[in-house]
Order: C-alpha cells, then sequence, then structure tokens
C-alpha cells in the first residue's frame, strides 16, 4: 500500500487543497480511467476527494485540538481493479485558543504587618496550545494606586506581599491577574483574585481626652452612676474588644467600674467632709494577643455638698462672770462654733433660744458675741 503524506492548518477554510493523490494504470483508453475515493478514516467527514483527480480537499474547518493527525484510506479503481493507499494528514496547530485559569475567582487571606515576599496564593493557567511557556502580571490592584502592595512570579503565578499591609488602612483588595501565552498572535486570560488582609492586634484601645471632671454628690445612694468612660481600637475582632479598670487614685474602694462598659459608679457613701476629691485612674484593655492597654485617663471626681453636719460649739458649756453695773453693749463672751460642711452649708448662725427672758443679753448672729 502506496503511503502519501499532506498537512492543513486548523481553522482553514473549507475545500482548501490538502494533498493529491495519483494512481497509475497501464491500461490505455476506457480501461486506464481511474476513479478515486476514500474508503476509511474520514470520520466524520471532513475530508473530501476528486474522484477524477485524486486531489483532497477540507470541507470544514479542523480543531488540532480534537484530532490532530488523521489516517485516510483512498481507493484508486479502473474499470475491473482497485488499489489502495495510505493518506496521513497532519493537522497543523494553530494559536486559537487563550489561556484560561483553573478558576475564574480566587480568595485568599494574609495577616497584616507580614513581611514583604510572604505568599498569598498560587494561581494556575492551563493552555490546550502548547505555544511555549505561560507568563503571569498583575494586571490591576483596587483600591486604585495600590499596584506595588503584591507581586506575582512570572513563571509560577505564585502571588506575595511586595509590601507591608496595614489592615487598618486597607482591610481587602481585589486583584486581577493576567496570563499570556507564547504564540503569535499571543493569547491572554484572566482572573480575579480577592485578598482578606487579616487583623494582628497591632492598635492599643485609645481614649478622645486624657482627663475628664465629674461632680457627685455626697448624697448619693450606692451604685449611683457617675460617668461612662468610652475608648476606641482600630482593630478587629477580640483585638478590637476592650475592657477597663481603675488603676489607682480609688481610695477606701468608693467607685466601681462595670468592665465590659466603662460605666464608673459610687462603690459605698461618699463622705465630702472626709474626701472633697478623687482622682480615678483608669485605663482600657483590649483582649488580643499580646493584650494592649491604652494611656491612662484621669476621672477626677468631685464630691460636691449637702447639709449633713451640725454646727458644734468649741465647748458645751462656758461660764461668764460679769459686774452689776456692766454698761449695755459691752461684750461679755465670744462664742465660736463650726459647721464642717462648705458653702452656705457651713455658714453658722448664732441666736439665743432659751435663758435669756428679761431680754438681759443679745448676741450677735453671725459674729457669736454675746453682749
Amino acid at each position: 500500500m502506496h503511503l502519501f503524506l499532506g498537512s492543513v492548518k486548523e481553522n482553514i477554510p473549507a475545500f482548501a487543497d490538502v494533498v493529491q493523490v495519483r494512481a497509475s494504470d497501464k491500461d490505455t483508453g476506457l480501461n486506464a480511467a481511474i476513479t478515486y475515493s476514500i474508503t476509511a478514516g474520514n470520520s466524520p467527514s471532513y475530508f473530501v476527494i476528486d474522484s477524477r483527480t485524486g486531489i483532497i480537499n477540507v470541507t470544514n474547518s479542523i480543531d488540532f485540538e480534537n484530532t490532530p493527525v488523521f489516517n485516510l484510506t483512498v481507493s484508486a479503481t479502473d474499470s475491473k481493479f482497485t488499489s489502495f493507499a495510505s493518506v496521513i494528514i497532519e493537522i497543523i496547530n494553530e494559536n486559537d485558543n487563550k489561556p484560561s485559569f483553573k478558576q475564574a475567582n480566587y480568595f485568599a487571606s494574609v495577616a497584616e504587618n507580614s513581611a514583604a515576599l510572604t505568599p498569598v496564593i498560587t494561581v494556575t493557567a492551563l493552555d490546550v496550545d502548547p505555544f511555549g511557556q505561560l507568563t503571569y502580571s498583575i494586571e490591576s490592584v483596587q483600591p486604585g494606586n495600590h499596584s506595588d502592595a503584591f507581586s506575582v512570579d512570572l513563571a509560577s503565578g505564585m502571588i506575595t506581599t511586595a509590601d507591608v499591609l496595614d489592615r487598618e488602612m486597607i482591610d481587602s483588595y481585589v486583584i486581577t491577574v493576567k496570563v499570556i501565552d507564547g504564540g503569535e498572535p499571543a493569547l491572554t486570560g484572566f482572573a480575579t483574585v480577592m485578598v482578606n488582609v487579616t487583623d494582628k492586634n497591632d492598635n492599643p484601645p485609645v481614649f478622645n481626652a486624657s482627663s475628664l471632671k465629674f461632680v457627685i454628690s455626697e448624697a448619693s445612694a450606692i451604685s449611683s452612676f457617675v460617668t461612662q468612660i468610652i475608648a476606641h481600637d482600630a482593630d478587629s475582632g477580640s483585638n478590637a474588644r476592650i475592657s477597663y479598670r481603675i488603676t489607682s487614685g480609688n481610695y477606701m474602694s468608693a467607685f466601681v467600674i462595670v468592665p465590659d462598659f466603662g460605666v464608673i459608679k459610687t462603690n459605698k457613701k461618699l463622705d465630702r467632709e472626709n474626701i472633697s476629691d478623687y482622682a480615678l485612674t483608669c485605663e482600657a484593655f483590649d483582649h488580643g494577643q499580646p493584650q494592649r492597654s491604652s494611656m491612662p485617663i484621669i476621672v477626677h471626681v468631685t464630691v460636691s455638698d449637702v447639709n449633713d453636719n451640725a454646727p458644734i460649739f468649741g465647748q458645751s458649756v462656758y461660764v461668764v462672770n460679769v459686774t452689776e453695773d456692766v454698761t449695755s453693749g459691752t461684750v461679755v463672751k465670744e462664742m465660736h462654733a463650726v459647721d464642717s460642711d462648705a458653702g452656705l452649708n457651713g455658714v453658722v448662725i448664732y441666736s439665743i433660744t432659751a435663758g435669756n427672758d428679761d431680754g438681759s443679753f443679745d448676741i450677735g448672729n453671725g459674729t457669736g458675741k454675746c453682749c
């Protein structure tokens, strides 16, 4: 059996010539008239042969990736005899398939503050056309102006950090990765990588002020509300969960703080005459690892006065001797009482309440001078 070889590019238009087979016959006339036909290997009828010339044409565009070679059997018949030849037709590959990623969307995460060149994810593309090495590149990074945050290995598709990331600045990125093949013309494919930047406990809680001032009456009941201190933490999750504590200045445990809410309340009855001012040093701390604490905040609490103390004389009995001829208006004794309250509550007013039936004596209501 004779062998004929031919080739044709994939995707070539229909009815393009591929190869011509020739048979010879020593007879003459009608006995030498040869008819050609394809008898095998032509499924699904990609080829047709001219029965007189033996020229084989394609009938449809052929896909190299489906069938890279055909082995046809062609017959040549005269009026009496038939012979056969084998025709091997090679399909020439063209770069007609774009490289494609294994998935259109990838999801990955990386911890903030990771060192540059920390691996994030490897994206892999495939190309059914074997036209050279696939090359990867980063097409864009969103949000904008952050294309320098990541890099990709040209050959492997491994994406790594190119800079130290700060979740508190940007907590997620969308990277568009491009792959290009080595064909002519080169074809490209794209994939999207969504990167979540996970939190590290790199921020302490912060108060908006360094000190606060409040006033509460000494008559306030136990568990009375004084104030609420609030701090903020730029981290997330347990790294941003805040608790509060009083670290100093809480003499006699006069106050208590609700740890989870920063609410300061009285813990016992207050006595302004004992302690009139408190400077509570408080701090906020998070629940991350390692745990971080705020700068202290000073809560100044002034205890306001109520009139809960009576004036007290220096002595309970005063003995005074006067002569019978003492002139009117003569000061015979000056008495002094003290009131530990403050303001008007501590102003003492004097008066004679008994024993002065004949009005022989008088006392200065503001001085305590008896005359």
